[in-house]
């Protein structure tokens, strides 16, 4: 619950409008991290997996949720894009987990 309320007051990128400035660096990548971290916590995967397109337990997530309830093809496509986000970011291949699951 209070990972959620964190989640919601969180304004958004040090700086967006200036993100070369190199003061602002350090910060923006540390408070991004700790963002993702909250969304971790408040179990906000479809926040998380946007956020971070290579994050394999946030697709997952999803995926199962999408499984749980019947939707084979919205839990293909979510398979699809954690593929897409795995290669382009990290450039990997789904685990053996992930392909367990799909």
């Amino acid at each position: 619950v209070a990972a959620g309320r964190a989640a919601d007051r969180y304004p958004g990128e040090l700086l967006p409008e200036d993100p070369y400035e190199p003061w602002a660096a350090e910060p923006r990548d540390r408070l991004r991290l700790l963002f993702l971290k909250v969304l971790r916590l408040a179990e906000r995967w479809e926040a998380l997996a946007a956020a971070e397109p290579g994050d394999e337990e946030a697709h997952l997530a999803l995926i199962q949720r999408m499984a749980d309830r019947g939707d084979r093809r919205a839990a293909m496509r979510q398979f699809e894009r954690l593929e897409r986000g795995l290669r382009r970011e990290l450039g990997v291949a789904p685990s053996p987990a992930a392909l367990r699951l799909r």
